[in-house]
């Protein structure tokens, strides 16, 4: 292998702001900061790679044009890897958090949804009996009657959740006919992966999450 043309011994300054970048990078990764990584990471990532890296990828080009063309070194090849690597390593787990997040916040409107749907049913008495809501792990069923044992089961109204959920404390509200208060007051806690939620419904008839 021919070290002068993998390593040239003059570099160009955007060559050269693009080594510098990247060993300024792999130092702040040896170290066992974890916040100067951060900011080191940040300030490559946002200042220094973006603009170097454009203006390094014109001058290689240019390069290969007047001494022909050549493949990438295997420093080269490397560094990107390396950088590759670490981004994944970064993003992947808060692609993770979030879609988690995104998935409880969704499962805490749904039973807020169904709670006020069933007290609006019981306030205007549309089917003449109290209506309950009843959360099991793998859904959440609004039910017509005195109790989820007593309802009418073929007029359940069922939404299902995926993947289950764990519960803890209470897990079913009935709202009494035309008053529309619940017949006692209910805290309803549950979790999906590692999230964990609770809403509370008050003897006046207020649903809310609690924080």
């Amino acid at each position: 292998m021919n070290l002068h043309k993998a390593f040239p011994s003059k570099m160009e300054p955007a060559q050269m702001a693009y080594y510098k970048s990247i060993t300024i990078f792999i130092v702040a990764m040896l170290l066992k900061n974890m916040h100067h990584f951060i900011v080191v990471l940040h300030k490559i990532l946002l200042n220094v790679l973006p603009i170097r890296l454009v203006v390094f990828c014109l001058h290689a080009s240019n390069c290969r044009s007047q001494r022909g063309q050549r493949g990438a070194t295997l420093l080269e090849v490397m560094l990107v890897v390396l950088l590759l690597g670490v981004l994944l390593s970064v993003t992947v787990p808060i692609s993770f958090r979030f879609y988690n997040t995104q998935r409880q916040t969704e499962v805490v409107r749904t039973v807020q949804n169904t709670l006020r749907m069933a007290q609006l049913k019981a306030q205007y008495d549309i089917h003449n009996s109290a209506i309950g809501v009843k959360i099991l792990p793998s859904q959440i069923v609004l039910f017509q009657g005195d109790s989820y044992a007593l309802r009418t089961a073929s007029l359940d109204e069922i939404t299902q959740f995926d993947p289950p959920l764990t519960l803890s404390d209470d897990d079913e509200v009935v709202f009494a006919r035309k008053s529309g208060v619940p017949v006692a007051e209910a805290t309803l806690s549950f979790a999906q992966n590692t999230s964990t939620s609770t809403i509370v419904v008050s003897a006046s008839g207020l649903v809310d999450k609690q924080h």
